[in-house]
Protein backbone atom coordinates (compact mmCIF):
# COMPACT_ATOMS: atom_id res chain seq x y z
CA UNK A 1 0.00 0.00 0.00
CA UNK A 2 1.35 3.38 -1.07
CA UNK A 3 0.90 7.06 0.69
CA UNK A 4 0.59 9.99 -0.51
CA UNK A 5 4.05 12.36 1.28
CA UNK A 6 3.56 14.96 2.77
CA UNK A 7 4.78 18.22 3.39
CA UNK A 8 6.22 16.48 6.86
CA UNK A 9 7.73 13.99 5.35
CA UNK A 10 9.98 15.83 3.03
CA UNK A 11 10.83 18.15 6.07
CA UNK A 12 11.82 14.95 8.72
CA UNK A 13 15.01 14.92 6.43
CA UNK A 14 16.32 17.75 7.33
CA UNK A 15 15.51 17.89 11.15
CA UNK A 16 17.38 19.82 13.37
CA UNK A 17 18.16 16.83 16.33
CA UNK A 18 19.41 17.48 19.63
CA UNK A 19 17.69 18.60 23.13
CA UNK A 20 18.21 22.44 22.42
CA UNK A 21 15.98 22.30 18.58
CA UNK A 22 12.85 20.82 20.22
CA UNK A 23 11.20 23.97 20.28
CA UNK A 24 12.29 24.65 16.78
CA UNK A 25 10.85 20.90 15.61
CA UNK A 26 7.81 21.67 17.16
CA UNK A 27 7.48 25.24 15.12
CA UNK A 28 8.19 23.49 12.29
CA UNK A 29 6.26 20.94 12.34
CA UNK A 30 2.97 23.43 13.11
CA UNK A 31 4.13 25.12 9.83
CA UNK A 32 4.35 22.51 7.77
CA UNK A 33 1.28 20.74 8.68
CA UNK A 34 -0.45 23.98 7.45
CA UNK A 35 0.84 23.23 4.00
CA UNK A 36 -0.38 19.57 3.73
CA UNK A 37 -3.95 20.78 5.12
CA UNK A 38 -3.86 23.37 2.46
CA UNK A 39 -2.76 20.62 -0.11
CA UNK A 40 -5.65 18.52 0.77
CA UNK A 41 -7.88 21.02 0.61
CA UNK A 42 -6.66 21.96 -3.16
CA UNK A 43 -6.81 18.46 -4.04
CA UNK A 44 -9.94 17.55 -2.38
CA UNK A 45 -11.07 20.80 -4.45
CA UNK A 46 -10.19 19.74 -7.33
CA UNK A 47 -11.60 16.00 -6.82
CA UNK A 48 -14.69 17.61 -6.36
CA UNK A 49 -15.37 18.47 -9.92
CA UNK A 50 -15.34 15.39 -11.31
CA UNK A 51 -17.99 13.33 -10.63
CA UNK A 52 -17.40 10.00 -8.62
CA UNK A 53 -15.64 11.19 -6.13
CA UNK A 54 -17.84 12.52 -3.61
CA UNK A 55 -21.59 11.32 -3.81
CA UNK A 56 -22.39 14.92 -1.62
CA UNK A 57 -21.56 17.03 -4.49
CA UNK A 58 -23.64 14.98 -7.12
CA UNK A 59 -26.38 17.71 -6.52
CA UNK A 60 -23.99 20.48 -6.71
CA UNK A 61 -22.82 19.15 -9.92
CA UNK A 62 -26.21 18.65 -11.76
CA UNK A 63 -27.05 21.83 -10.40
CA UNK A 64 -24.62 23.87 -11.87
CA UNK A 65 -24.29 21.52 -15.07
CA UNK A 66 -28.30 21.60 -15.74
CA UNK A 67 -28.56 18.30 -15.76
CA UNK A 68 -31.67 16.92 -13.40
CA UNK A 69 -31.36 13.49 -11.46
CA UNK A 70 -34.05 11.48 -11.67
CA UNK A 71 -35.99 10.41 -8.72
CA UNK A 72 -35.87 7.49 -8.64
CA UNK A 73 -32.11 7.65 -10.83
CA UNK A 74 -29.08 5.32 -9.21
CA UNK A 75 -25.97 7.77 -8.34
CA UNK A 76 -24.41 5.64 -11.27
CA UNK A 77 -26.56 6.45 -13.89
CA UNK A 78 -26.46 9.86 -12.70
CA UNK A 79 -23.08 10.34 -12.13
CA UNK A 80 -22.08 9.05 -16.19
CA UNK A 81 -25.15 11.91 -17.35
CA UNK A 82 -23.13 14.62 -15.70
CA UNK A 83 -20.04 13.45 -17.06
CA UNK A 84 -20.74 13.63 -20.20
CA UNK A 85 -22.85 16.45 -20.28
CA UNK A 86 -21.54 19.11 -22.34
CA UNK A 87 -21.74 16.46 -25.48
CA UNK A 88 -25.90 15.92 -24.06
CA UNK A 89 -26.07 20.25 -24.02
CA UNK A 90 -24.83 20.36 -27.51
CA UNK A 91 -27.67 18.15 -28.55
CA UNK A 92 -30.44 20.06 -26.44
CA UNK A 93 -33.54 19.93 -28.13
CA UNK A 94 -32.52 16.89 -30.23
CA UNK A 95 -35.36 14.24 -30.29
CA UNK A 96 -32.72 11.34 -29.20
CA UNK A 97 -31.14 13.95 -26.56
CA UNK A 98 -34.91 14.12 -24.96
CA UNK A 99 -35.76 10.15 -25.17
CA UNK A 100 -32.46 9.81 -23.65
CA UNK A 101 -32.89 11.61 -21.03
CA UNK A 102 -36.13 10.60 -20.21
CA UNK A 103 -35.37 7.36 -20.17
CA UNK A 104 -32.76 7.96 -17.62
CA UNK A 105 -35.00 9.67 -15.22
CA UNK A 106 -38.30 7.52 -15.24
CA UNK A 107 -38.75 5.31 -12.39
CA UNK A 108 -40.60 2.91 -14.42
CA UNK A 109 -39.74 2.02 -18.14
CA UNK A 110 -42.31 1.85 -20.79
CA UNK A 111 -42.38 2.64 -24.91
CA UNK A 112 -42.43 5.96 -25.69
CA UNK A 113 -43.31 7.59 -29.11
CA UNK A 114 -42.38 11.33 -30.22
CA UNK A 115 -43.99 12.03 -33.15
CA UNK A 116 -43.74 15.87 -34.68
CA UNK A 117 -46.06 17.82 -36.91
CA UNK A 118 -43.70 16.33 -39.96
CA UNK A 119 -45.41 13.11 -39.20
CA UNK A 120 -41.93 12.11 -38.27
CA UNK A 121 -41.80 9.34 -35.27
CA UNK A 122 -39.47 8.68 -32.99
CA UNK A 123 -39.64 5.44 -31.12
CA UNK A 124 -38.39 4.19 -27.99
CA UNK A 125 -39.31 0.65 -26.45
CA UNK A 126 -38.43 0.17 -22.57
CA UNK A 127 -35.38 -0.98 -23.05
CA UNK A 128 -34.10 2.28 -24.23
CA UNK A 129 -33.19 1.61 -28.28
CA UNK A 130 -34.76 3.94 -30.25
CA UNK A 131 -36.32 3.63 -33.93
CA UNK A 132 -37.57 6.47 -36.09
CA UNK A 133 -40.19 6.10 -39.37
CA UNK A 134 -42.54 8.82 -40.79
CA UNK A 135 -45.88 8.42 -40.42
CA UNK A 136 -48.81 9.66 -43.22
CA UNK A 137 -50.50 11.71 -40.66
CA UNK A 138 -49.46 15.30 -40.42
CA UNK A 139 -50.31 17.25 -37.34
CA UNK A 140 -52.01 20.74 -38.33
CA UNK A 141 -52.37 22.85 -35.13
CA UNK A 142 -48.93 24.35 -34.97
CA UNK A 143 -45.82 24.20 -37.14
CA UNK A 144 -43.31 23.51 -33.73
CA UNK A 145 -45.40 20.91 -32.72
CA UNK A 146 -44.80 17.48 -30.91
CA UNK A 147 -46.98 14.92 -28.91
CA UNK A 148 -45.31 12.59 -26.39
CA UNK A 149 -47.28 9.11 -26.23
CA UNK A 150 -46.62 6.96 -22.60
CA UNK A 151 -47.70 3.47 -22.85
CA UNK A 152 -48.05 2.53 -19.33
CA UNK A 153 -50.77 1.09 -16.54
CA UNK A 154 -49.14 3.09 -13.86
CA UNK A 155 -49.12 6.71 -14.35
CA UNK A 156 -53.02 6.59 -15.53
CA UNK A 157 -54.09 8.91 -12.52
CA UNK A 158 -50.79 10.56 -11.98
CA UNK A 159 -49.76 12.16 -8.33
CA UNK A 160 -48.45 15.79 -8.33
CA UNK A 161 -45.08 13.96 -7.81
CA UNK A 162 -45.84 11.34 -10.97
CA UNK A 163 -46.38 14.70 -13.10
CA UNK A 164 -42.95 16.18 -12.11
CA UNK A 165 -41.34 12.75 -13.52
CA UNK A 166 -43.57 12.47 -16.49
CA UNK A 167 -42.90 16.25 -17.43
CA UNK A 168 -38.91 17.56 -16.13
CA UNK A 169 -37.36 15.85 -19.21
CA UNK A 170 -39.93 17.06 -22.09
CA UNK A 171 -39.60 20.48 -20.67
CA UNK A 172 -36.01 20.78 -19.86
CA UNK A 173 -34.94 19.22 -23.13
CA UNK A 174 -37.40 20.67 -25.82
CA UNK A 175 -36.09 22.58 -28.55
CA UNK A 176 -37.07 26.10 -28.09
CA UNK A 177 -39.74 26.93 -30.99
CA UNK A 178 -41.37 23.80 -29.81
CA UNK A 179 -44.84 23.27 -27.99
CA UNK A 180 -45.65 19.70 -26.83
CA UNK A 181 -48.52 17.53 -25.47
CA UNK A 182 -47.75 14.77 -23.66
CA UNK A 183 -50.82 11.78 -23.75
CA UNK A 184 -50.72 8.79 -21.22
CA UNK A 185 -52.20 6.06 -22.71
CA UNK A 186 -53.00 2.72 -21.00
CA UNK A 187 -51.06 -0.76 -22.59
CA UNK A 188 -52.82 -1.73 -25.72
CA UNK A 189 -55.08 1.83 -26.11
CA UNK A 190 -56.06 3.08 -29.40
CA UNK A 191 -56.27 6.71 -30.62
CA UNK A 192 -58.37 7.79 -33.47
CA UNK A 193 -55.75 7.72 -36.66
CA UNK A 194 -53.00 6.63 -34.00
CA UNK A 195 -51.26 4.29 -34.16
CA UNK A 196 -51.37 5.19 -37.81
CA UNK A 197 -54.25 3.81 -39.70
CA UNK A 198 -56.83 2.89 -36.67
CA UNK A 199 -59.94 3.94 -37.10
CA UNK A 200 -63.57 3.55 -35.53
CA UNK A 201 -64.48 0.67 -36.87
CA UNK A 202 -62.14 -1.56 -36.06
CA UNK A 203 -62.00 -3.84 -32.89
CA UNK A 204 -59.60 -2.40 -30.50
CA UNK A 205 -59.71 -1.40 -26.38
CA UNK A 206 -61.71 1.80 -26.38
CA UNK A 207 -63.03 1.05 -23.56
CA UNK A 208 -60.33 1.73 -21.30
CA UNK A 209 -59.27 4.33 -18.56
CA UNK A 210 -59.46 7.88 -19.93
CA UNK A 211 -56.42 9.04 -21.30
CA UNK A 212 -54.22 11.71 -19.81
CA UNK A 213 -53.43 14.90 -21.48
CA UNK A 214 -50.68 17.14 -20.35
CA UNK A 215 -49.47 20.58 -22.26
CA UNK A 216 -46.04 21.53 -22.38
Amino acid sequence: MTTTPTYRDAVQRYWPWGERYATVRKILYSSIAQLDVLGNNLISGLKLRFPGNFADALPLLGRERRIRRGRTESAASYTARLRRWLTDHARRGNPYALLEQLYAVLPVKFPVDLVYRSGRRFRMDATGAITTDVLDVVLTEQWGRWVLYYYTDDYLTPTTTELEDLTMIPKEWNAAHCSGRIVILPTGAELWDYPDGHTWDESGTWDTPPVYVLEI
